[in-house]
């Protein structure tokens, strides 16, 4: 099968947060509260995404407020915290969610791509 068919079947795009949705930068400040820095282009791109009427999702080994807020801001229906085993997360989101649709990952650390 062609790459072209095999992303035209995708239905699910999963992606890791940290360092693919954002530059890998987490500020603290004084009182320990944290910051990411988001791309405006990705989060563009996950907009289109989910208007051409593909399910969207995001997987973090961590928990951030700002994580959730910026899934809440682009109307991002699965937001996968704690998810300490990348793979497994992806897998359990993907067939909760997409029940045997193709699915595309994204992750920054070669343990993060795998096949759902």
């Amino acid at each position: 099968m062609s790459v072209q068919a095999k992303a035209s079947a995708v239905r699910l795009l999963l992606f890791d947060v940290d360092g693919v949705l954002t530059d890998g930068t987490i500020l603290l400040d004084a009182e320990g509260r944290e910051s990411k820095r988001f791309s405006i282009r990705d989060g563009t791109a996950l907009v289109w995404a989910r208007q051409a009427g593909l399910l969207t999702g995001v997987l973090s080994a961590r928990t951030a407020a700002a994580t959730t807020e910026r899934a809440r801001q682009l109307g991002i229906p699965i937001v996968r915290q704690q998810a300490s085993n990348a793979e497994s997360a992806a897998v359990a989101t993907a067939s909760t969610n997409a029940r045997n649709l193709a699915t595309g990952t994204a992750g920054d650390r070669t343990n993060n791509h795998f096949d759902t």
